[in-house]
C-alpha cells in the first residue's frame, strides 16, 4: 500500500477534521466557574495562557503559583469576556538575592511586599478595570515602591513590568550584578530600569545569527506578543536590545574560550583570533596531529588548503553622522583588527597589471566604485575542504577585488591564525589567482603589515567553477583537479557560505562599522559551529562517497590505460612528474596538460610575409596590400554598432562608413595599377546570402541589424577574387594569397569569439541573480547587451569570411572551420551554472577545439586526444585516492582535536573563582569528551 503524502493528509484534514478542531479551539474561551487550585468560586477569575491546560485561578492562587514564573501571560474574566492582564495585577514581584526570597533587611514577608505593591496601585480588593484600557494595564501607576521600583523586563513572550526588590544586606553586590546573578541582564549600570532575561538574549542571538533577524523585527514581534491589538503601545527597546546583545555575545565568547578563569589575577585580554572557533579536522601541529606527523608518509596530507573570495553583497552605506560605534571583538574573532588593517591599506601600493583573463574583465565591470558606500564588500579566507572561516582574515573592501591588498592581507592573516606556518606548505584557491600570484611575494616584502614566511611553500589554485571562465591555459595551471594533494575539494566552498551569510546584508548595511563587524563575527562563528556539529556526519558520508568514486575512477582509468602503448604511458607519466615538480616555480610547466594546438599565423604577420613574397613571384607589387585592404573594408561596412545602439551610435557608424570612401577609392586605384587591362565595370560581383539568426534569447535582434537606406547607399561590393563570379584568368594566382589571408582572418575572428563568450559566461556567473538595486541591475544588463552586440558582430564577420572561403574552394582543405550557428556561441554552462542537470553530458562547441593538433581522424589527432584523456583520467583517479586518504586521516584528527579541547578545558577549573565557574569548566570538559 502506498503511503499517504502530505497533500493526502491535508485533503483528509480539510474534509473530516477542520471544523471539529475549530470547535475545540472555541471551547477554550469558556467562562470560569471555580478556581482550579482551591476550588472556591470567585467573582473574577484569572487564567494563565502559558501554564499547561490554561487553568482558571483565583487571585491568591494565581499569585502563589507564579512566584517562580513571573513572566507568564494571564487574562482576567471581566464583563463576560476575557481581557488581557499582567501578573503584577495579582501581586507578582521579583526579589533579588537570597534565592528569590525577600531580603531580611526589608523586615517584611513576601505576602506583605506583594500586597503593598497592589495597594499602591489601588487594586487590592478588585482587579483593574481593563475594559477601556487599550494597553491591558501594562504598566503600574506607581513605579517607586520604597526601596523597590518597577522595572521593565524583556522576555521571549513580550514586555513585562514588575516590582523589583534588590538585596540591601551589607556587602551585597551592586544592583546590576544582582540582576545578572538572578538571570537578568541590565540595559544600564546605575539606575536599572530595563533588563533582559538570559532566555530572551539567547533566543534573539539564534534569530540573529541563524535567521538574520534585525532588532527592529524582533522587538516588533515582542510588541505583538505583548499587545496583539495595539502593539504600538508596548515599550520600544530595540536600541537597548542591540546594545545588550552585543555585550552578551562578547561575554559568551569570553566564557566559552576560557577568558573568565584567572584565579583572582589580572583579567586576560583576547588576542588576534582568540575568540574564534576554527576547523577541527584541518591539520594543526600541536593540536590534532600526532607528535611524529613530520616523519609520516604522504606529507601532502598536512598542507594547509585555504580559499579566498570576495563578497559584494555585504556592503556598507556611507554614514554621514559622527557616531563611530565601538567594536568589542575588534580583531579577536574573524574580522580583521580595524586600526592595523587601515594602516595596511594606507601603506599598500597595488601594482597595476593588464588583465589577461575574462574573469578579470568581469570583476572589473562588476566592481566599479559605488557612490555612497564606504565598503563595497568583504574579503574572506576559509579552509577549502570544510568551509570554516579563518580567524582574523575577513576584511572590508573599498574598491572590490581589483585591489590586491585585500587578498594579500586576508591570506597572510589566515596563514598566521591557523598556524599554517608550521605545516609543509599552503594551497591557496582564489578566483583571480592567475593574476594575483604574479607579484605576491614582492608585495609581501614591501608590505609593512604583511607577513608570509619566505620558506613556506605556496601553490596558487583557481576554483573549478571559476577556472572555466579563464583562458584555456589557466585550467591545467590552476585547476585543483591537476594539483596533487588537493583531493576533490572544488575550491569554491565560500560560494555556499556566502549564500547563507548574505541574509544579514540588509541588517548590517546601515549599522556603524563597529557594530557591523561584531555581528559578522557572530554570524561566522555560528557558521563554524554548525560545521563542527555536522563534521562527523560529513566525514562518514564523504568516506563512503570517496570509496565509491575511487573505484569508479580507477575502473575508468584502467579501461583507457589498456588502450595506450607502454612507451606512451612512460612518456606521459614522466611529463606529468616534471610539470608538477616545476609548478611552484613556473605554472606554465603545466601547459603540457593541455591539448597541443596548431600554431596559426596572425593576420598582420601573414600580410607582411605575403607582401615580402611578392618580390620573388610574378605578383604585382601591392597586390597583398590591396587584398588585405579589401577584407578590412568588407568588415568596416558591418561595424558592431550598426543598428544596435541609439541614434548617436548609428550616426557615428554612418560617418565611419563614409570616411571609408577614400580608402575604397585608394583600393580601386591599386587594382587598376596592378591590372591596367582589367575593366572593373563588367565584373559580376557576388554577396553573402541571408545569414542565419545568431541572437541569444527569445527576442531576435536581427531586424535591428538591417541597414537603413542611407547606410545602403554607402555599402559597396568590393572586387576581390572571392567576390567575383567569374574572375579573370590573370587572377587565378591571387586566390592563394586571399586564401592565406582568409585563414588568418577566420582564426582571428574565432579567437575573438572565444574571448567574448568566455567574458559573457563570467558575467552570467557573477550576476546569476542580479542585484536588487535598479541602477546595478541596469548596469549588468547593459554589460551583457554590449557583449551580445560584439558576439553578433564577430559572428557576421565569420559567416562572411567562410562564404569567401567557400567561393575560393578552400573549405575542403580547412575542415576545422565549420558552420557557425547560434548554439555554437552560447555561454559556457559549466561557468555560470555548474550544477545544472545533465551538465556532465554536455560538450563544448567546436570553436573551443578547432585548433587541436592534427586533422580529425588522423593518427596524430587521436594520439593527442588519448594523451589528454589519459592525463585527465589518471588525475581524476589520483584525486579520489587522495580524498580517501585525507578523509581517513581527518577522522582521527577530529578525535584528537576533541581530546585537545578537553584537556584545555581541564586547565580552567584550578583557576576558577567560584563554584559556578568550576561547574562550567567541568561542563565544557564533558562536552568535548
Amino acid at each position: 500500500k502506498n503511503p499517504k503524502t502530505s497533500h493526502d493528509y491535508m485533503r483528509e484534514w480539510f474534509d473530516y477534521h477542520c471544523h471539529p478542531f475549530l470547535q475545540s479551539i472555541l471551547k477554550q474561551d469558556k467562562p470560569p466557574s471555580s478556581c482550579f487550585d482551591c476550588g472556591r468560586a470567585h467573582g473574577s477569575l484569572w487564567r494563565c495562557l502559558d501554564c499547561d491546560s490554561s487553568p482558571h485561578l483565583c487571585r491568591t492562587c494565581c499569585k502563589i503559583s507564579h512566584r517562580r514564573h513571573p513572566f507568564h501571560r494571564i487574562e482576567v474574566y471581566q464583563n463576560n469576556v476575557w481581557c488581557g492582564a499582567f501578573l503584577w495585577h495579582v501581586g507578582a514581584i521579583v526579589c533579588l538575592g537570597h534565592g528569590g526570597a525577600p531580603c531580611p533587611g526589608y523586615r517584611r514577608t513576601r505576602d506583605e511586599l506583594e500586597d503593598m505593591c497592589i495597594r499602591f496601585n489601588g487594586i487590592l480588593s478588585e482587579p483593574p478595570n481593563l475594559e477601556n484600557d487599550f494597553s491591558s494595564g501594562h504598566s503600574p501607576r506607581e513605579c517607586d515602591l520604597g526601596r523597590g521600583r518597577v522595572v521593565t523586563f524583556v522576555h521571549t513572550n513580550g514586555f513585562h513590568h514588575l516590582p523589583v526588590f534588590p538585596c540591601s544586606c551589607e556587602g551585597a553586590p551592586l544592583e546590576p550584578l544582582q540582576h545578572i546573578e538572578s538571570g537578568f541582564y541590565p540595559a544600564t549600570f546605575n539606575l536599572v530600569s530595563t533588563v533582559f532575561t538570559f532566555r530572551v538574549l539567547q533566543h534573539f542571538h539564534l534569530h540573529r545569527v541563524d535567521a538574520h533577524m534585525a532588532s527592529e523585527a524582533y522587538c516588533s514581534i515582542l510588541s505583538r506578543l505583548t499587545n496583539s491589538t495595539f502593539p504600538h503601545l508596548s515599550p520600544d527597546r530595540k536600541r537597548e536590545l542591540s546594545r545588550v546583545w552585543q555585550q552578551f555575545n562578547y561575554l559568551e565568547a569570553l566564557r566559552q574560550f576560557g577568558f573568565g578563569f584567572y584565579a583572582g589575577g589580572v583579567p586576560p585580554l583576547p588576542g588576534q583570533g582568540d575568540l574564534a572557533l576554527w576547523c577541527a579536522v584541518c591539520p594543526q601541529p600541536g593540536i590534532n596531529l600526532p607528535h611524529d606527523w613530520a616523519s609520516q608518509e604522504d606529507a601532502w596530507r598536512f598542507w594547509r588548503y585555504l580559499v579566498a573570495d570576495g563578497n559584494f553583497v555585504l556592503n556598507h552605506l556611507l554614514r554621514y553622522s559622527r557616531e563611530q560605534g565601538f567594536s568589542l571583538m575588534n580583531g579577536s574573532a574573524f574580522m580583521a583588527e580595524a586600526v592595523r588593517y587601515a594602516k595596511h591599506l594606507g601603506n599598500a601600493q597595488d601594482l597595476k597589471e593588464v588583465p589577461t583573463c575574462n574573469t578579470h574583465r568581469a570583476i572589473a565591470n562588476r566592481n566599479k566604485a559605488k557612490k555612497g558606500y564606504d565598503c563595497t564588500g568583504i574579503m574572506a579566507s576559509a579552509c577549502a575542504r570544510h568551509g570554516c572561516f579563518a580567524p582574523g582574515s575577513v576584511c572590508d573592501m573599498q574598491l572590490g577585488e581589483n585591489r590586491q591588498c585585500h587578498g594579500d592581507y586576508s591570506l597572510c592573516q589566515a596563514v598566521k591564525t591557523t598556524h599554517a606556518d608550521k605545516t609543509p606548505g599552503v594551497l591557496f584557491a582564489y578566483d583571480v589567482n592567475c593574476q594575483f600570484c604574479v607579484n605576491f611575494r614582492s608585495r609581501v616584502q614591501k608590505g609593512q603589515y604583511l607577513d608570509y614566511p619566505s620558506n613556506l611553500a605556496l601553490v596558487f589554485l583557481i576554483g573549478l567553477f571559476h577556472v572555466h571562465g579563464h583562458k584555456e591555459e589557466c585550467l591545467p595551471r590552476f585547476a585543483p583537479t591537476f594539483c596533487p594533494g588537493t583531493g576533490v575539494a572544488s575550491g569554491e566552498i565560500l560560494e555556499s557560505l556566502w549564500s547563507t551569510l548574505n541574509g544579514i546584508a540588509g541588517v548590517i548595511r546601515t549599522m556603524t562599522l563597529a557594530n557591523r563587524s561584531d555581528l559578522l563575527d557572530a554570524c561566522m562563528a555560528d557558521s563554524n559551529l554548525k560545521k563542527l556539529q555536522g563534521m562527523v556526519k560529513f566525514l562518514i558520508r564523504q568516506h563512503s562517497r570517496a570509496r565509491t568514486e575511487e573505484g569508479l575512477a580507477d575502473t575508468a582509468f584502467r579501461m583507457l590505460n589498456e588502450e595506450v602503448h607502454e612507451s606512451d604511458r612512460a612518456t606521459w607519466s614522466a611529463m606529468m612528474l616534471a610539470a608538477n615538480a616545476a609548478r611552484s616555480d613556473d605554472a606554465k610547466s603545466m601547459d603540457v596538460y593541455c591539448v597541443e594546438q596548431n600554431s596559426v599565423e596572425p593576420r598582420k604577420v601573414a600580410e607582411e610575409r605575403l607582401g615580402m613574397e611578392e618580390k620573388n613571384t610574378r605578383t604585382p607589387t601591392g597586390t597583398t596590400a590591396w587584398l588585405a585592404l579589401g577584407i578590412e573594408l568588407q568588415e568596416a561596412q558591418w561595424p558592431p554598432t550598426v543598428g544596435l545602439g541609439p541614434t548617436t551610435q548609428r550616426t557615428t557608424s554612418l560617418l565611419k562608413l563614409k570616411h571609408s570612401w577614400p580608402e575604397l577609392n585608394r583600393g580601386m586605384r591599386r587594382v587598376t595599377s596592378c591590372f591596367p587591362c582589367l575593366d572593373l565595370i563588367f565584373l559580376r560581383l557576388g554577396a553573402v546570402s541571408d545569414m542565419e539568426c545568431v541572437c541569444q534569447g527569445q527576442v531576435c535582434q536581427c531586424k535591428r541589424d538591417i541597414l537603413n537606406p542611407e547606410e545602403e547607399d554607402v555599402y559597396t561590393l568590393l572586387p576581390l577574387p572571392s567576390s567575383i563570379d567569374s574572375p579573370p584568368q590573370e587572377w587565378e594566382h591571387l586566390k592563394a594569397i586571399e586564401e592565406k589571408l582568409r585563414e588568418a582572418q577566420a582564426t582571428e575572428i574565432l579567437e575573438a569569439l572565444r574571448t567574448e563568450i568566455g567574458f559573457k559566461s563570467c558575467l552570467y556567473r557573477e550576476n546569476r541573480q542580479f542585484t536588487e538595486e535598479k541602477r546595478e541591475r541596469t548596469r549588468m544588463y547593459d554589460a551583457i547587451n554590449r557583449v551580445d552586440r560584439t558576439i553578433r558582430y564577430h559572428t557576421r564577420r565569420y559567416i562572411q569570411c567562410r562564404w569567401a572561403m567557400g567561393r575560393l574552394g578552400m573549405l575542403s582543405r580547412y575542415p576545422q572551420f565549420e558552420v557557425l550557428t547560434r548554439d555554437h556561441v552560447r555561454p559556457v554552462t559549466a561557468v555560470f551554472q555548474p550544477n545544472a542537470r545533465g551538465q556532465r553530458d554536455l560538450s563544448l562547441s567546436w570553436i573551443w577545439t578547432y585548433r587541436t593538433k592534427g586533422t580529425k581522424g588522423t593518427t596524430a589527432y587521436l594520439k593527442e586526444l588519448y594523451r589528454v584523456s589519459w592525463i585527465r583520467a589518471i588525475s581524476r583517479r589520483d584525486r579520489w585516492r587522495e580524498e580517501l586518504k585525507l578523509v581517513t586521516s581527518e577522522m582521527s584528527w577530529f578525535v584528537r582535536y576533541c581530546l585537545y579541547q578537553r584537556d584545555e578545558c581541564a586547565k580552567w577549573e584550578p583557576k576558577s573563582d567560584s563554584p559556578g565557574a568550576e561547574a562550567f569548566a567541568r561542563g565544557r570538559r564533558a562536552m568535548w569528551r
